[in-house]
């Protein structure tokens, strides 16, 4: 399971505005240090979390390495999109904004 987790890491490396949609067993198989991986590799990246009830421990814990969001069963269609929609938004908004900050200067 190691290559998988190098593989990922090499795919998000420099990519900016990455959503990633992680299921809970992937943080069960490597542990918390796969958050710090990913934000390492992928700074701008937000992550998804899907989880189960029983999985309030990896909840707390991935609230605490900023994950944008956990979501628990039933696994809404809607509710994804939604979140992926507000991420891709958020990133526009901020692109914009930086944009403008070029001009002024």
């Amino acid at each position: 399971m190691g290559a998988d987790l190098e593989e990922l890491v090499k795919k998000i490396k420099k990519r900016s505005g990455a959503v990633i949609v992680m299921d809970y067993e992937v943080v069960n198989a490597y542990g918390a240090r796969i958050y710090s991986r990913i934000n390492v590799a992928c700074p701008g990246c937000n992550l998804l979390l899907l989880c189960d009830q029983d999985q309030r421990d990896l909840i707390k814990e991935a609230v605490e390495h900023d994950v944008y969001a956990c979501i628990l069963p039933p696994y809404e269609e809607w509710e994804v999109l939604t979140m992926i929609r507000n991420i891709v938004a958020k990133e526009k908004l901020q692109d914009q904004k930086k944009l403008y900050k070029k001009k002024e200067l």
